[in-house]
């Protein structure tokens, strides 16, 4: 079986990211990355990464060397050469100012002063960021006052939460929704069945244009961000922009599913006015951006921020529907089926086609509930980083409104405002013991050891430095924290951090430096399995054809500000509304040679216990079982239906 080697070759990556030592300020060391020189004679096999960026000028005389640096903007000080990656093969002599240091055969870095901005590109119209402190007293008390404003909110109206904060991950909470929406806000939605994107909103910038493919959205999508960052005084890095979700049919290479999703395959709101709330300190925030040259006072600075921060709003309340009499969840593979697609996943990795396949279900139930209700109780049952509710009631070319709804603990991708790209990928689940707090700790030291999970992650990080090196810095890519446990409500998690300098100077705009590094980790190694794109095509086979929609792809914001946080759609909802209700959710988990069939079925029960909770005690719901008998789901304690 190709086990053993694999087995090597990923053991050895993986012990090459645990001796990196992490970013420093967002930069890796020991290389020439993010607009660092590189001096000095290097070891042979870093020398061959610098080789690859700067033509190979090393390998040639040294007459022909220094006529090549010349000509890439490359200064050679006597034998020892400063390599730019802003100059590399075909570029010109990068602008950032640089010293030169006398290196006597050792390294050397200068650093400049702040890293090159992406190079202005056309835009529309040229945005100003405006952001106010409210007053403790003009604002809903705690952290349920963010919450509270956007469930004042009409439609369409987003909602990123923070209901769990983990110090340098996760701290603000953001809501935006009507009528506080301004001049330059905008819905987009695209449907991958007709090629098609569609816009609505006083800032649409195009009403329907064709999309051809997966490629052509993305394109689409960094069109939509201004071409030059907008500065933020704030601390936190979302300054407006695209918030909302990029499903898992955008996938590339992606084959034709044979259905059409209950909802479309992305959708974004361009939100220029919201409210951020920092959980760390306690203070809210009133933002907005406003065009150069408006005549009117900042809306952050307005009194309707206020109100909306007081929840005294005057709007028309989405109509509540009545909980319904039961929700009865059919599933896509019967526990059979799902036994037996973890069998075959294990004959195509003894085959030697794959070393881990994320193989997942879907379950669905024909019942109208309400998206806020729902969303209400798995905040509190599932507190996460990523809690996100996305509520629209009218779409570009849906005859039907619909609402998407999660608590993920997984980030898929971040960008912060000087380029440092991170990933966060999650492998290794162990159900947690709440009742007994030294069987609970057992537990989770038992998922630190376990071989099976520790493959899994070891695998995916590998997946995500390869992913992450595409568009960052050589030698920049790092893994700073590898396979560590995180406590979650309900579940430990194994989890690795993996982080990259993105090449900034390489990219014209902000949108277009945002949407490549997203289109480089799409859709996240942790729900396809390694290596990605045969893992993807095995799995479309093994899934029944059948589109896996929005879950396991990506949710959050795109910012004017150069910045990005998205996390993996998982622990997600979606509530479809209209004539034909419905309510569908994802679950799986990955397999590998050491998977057990039993095992798999029931962590991937286990990763929807807590959706299936929320709805149960909202409304009665029973779940397809074994044999096709239907099972009722039991509120948790204290909750009653």
């Amino acid at each position: 079986t190709p086990r053993p080697a694999m087995s090597a070759s990923v053991g050895a990556g993986a012990s090459a990211c645990a001796r990196d030592p992490p970013l420093a300020d967002g930069v890796g060391g020991g290389g020439c990355s993010g607009g660092r020189w590189l001096f000095g004679r290097c070891r042979r096999r870093r020398q061959q990464r610098h080789d690859a960026e700067a033509g190979e000028i090393h390998s040639v005389h040294p007459h022909e060397r220094q006529r090549r640096c010349r000509r890439r903007g490359i200064l050679v000080i006597g034998r020892f050469a400063a390599c730019s990656i802003g100059g590399g093969v075909g570029g010109g002599v990068a602008e950032t100012p640089w010293k030169r240091l006398h290196c006597e055969g050792r390294e050397a870095i200068s650093t400049p002063a702040r890293a090159p901005s992406p190079a202005p590109a056309p835009s529309a119209v040229a945005l100003t960021f405006s952001a106010r402190r409210l007053p403790a007293g003009c604002c809903c008390e705690g952290e349920e006052g963010i919450f509270e404003a956007f469930a004042h909110l009409a439609q369409p109206r987003v909602l990123l939460e923070s209901s769990r904060t983990i110090p340098g991950f996760s701290r603000y909470s953001f809501a935006a929704g009507a009528p506080c929406l301004g001049p330059h806000s905008f819905t987009m939605a695209f449907h991958r069945a007709g090629n098609v994107a569609r816009c609505a909103g006083p800032g649409a910038p195009f009403g329907e244009r064709s999309v051809e493919g997966a490629e052509a959205f993305f394109e689409m999508l960094a069109s939509l961000l201004p071409g030059v960052p907008v500065h933020s005084p704030a601390a936190f890095d979302f300054a407006g922009g695209l918030v909302g979700y990029i499903g898992y049919e955008l996938r590339p290479n992606a084959p034709a599913a044979t259905e059409d999703g209950d909802v479309p395959d992305a959708c974004f709101l361009f939100v220029d006015r919201f409210l951020a709330y920092d959980h760390l300190l306690g203070e809210t925030f009133a933002c907005s951006l406003e065009g150069k040259g408006e005549q009117t006072a900042p809306w952050a600075h307005s009194e309707e921020a206020e109100r909306m921060a007081r929840c005294e709003l005057k709007v028309q309340a989405p109509a509540e529907c009545p909980p319904p009499e039961e929700i009865k969840f059919s599933v896509r593979h019967s526990h059979e089926e799902y036994l037996e697609c973890v069998e075959r996943c294990q004959e195509l990795i003894r085959a030697g086609e794959t070393y881990e396949l994320c193989l997942t279900t879907r379950f669905e139930a024909p019942a109208a509930v309400s998206p806020l209700a729902v969303f209400r109780k798995l905040r509190r049952l599932n507190a996460a980083p990523y809690g996100f509710m996305y509520d629209f009631r009218e779409v570009p070319g849906s005859d039907h409104g619909f609402a998407v709804l999660g608590s993920s603990p997984e980030r898929f991708l971040s960008v912060d405002r000087s380029g440092v790209a991170a990933s966060k990928p999650m492998k290794g689940t162990a159900r947690r013991d709440l009742a007994d707090a030294a069987a609970d700790e057992e537990i989770r030291k038992e998922l630190a050891k376990s071989e099976k999970d520790i493959a899994e992650n070891l695998m995916i990080v590998d997946l995500v430095r390869h992913d992450l090196s595409a568009v960052c810095a050589p030698a920049s890519v790092r893994c700073p924290q590898l396979m560590e446990v995180e406590t979650y409500a309900a579940v430990h998690q194994m989890v690795s951090l993996v982080r990259g300098q993105l090449q900034m100077q390489r990219y014209r705009s902000c949108g277009e430096l945002l949407v490549d590094a997203v289109k480089a980790c799409f859709p996240a190694g942790s729900m396809t399995g390694a290596p990605k794109l045969r893992s993807m095509e095995l799995l479309h086979e093994l899934e029944l054809r059948r589109p896996r929609g929005v879950f396991s792809g990506a949710s959050g914001y795109l910012s004017v500000s150069g910045a990005a946080d998205l996390a993996v759609v998982i622990r997600s909802l979606v509530v479809r509304c209209g004539d034909q209700p419905r309510v569908t959710l994802g679950a799986g988990g990955a397999v590998t040679l050491l998977s057990e069939a039993s095992g798999e079925l029931e962590e991937m029960m286990l990763k929807a216990e807590r959706l299936l909770q929320a709805l149960a005690s909202y409304a009665p719901t029973s779940v397809e079982g074994h044999r096709g008998v239907f099972t009722q789901v039991s509120p948790p304690p204290g909750e009653a239906v």
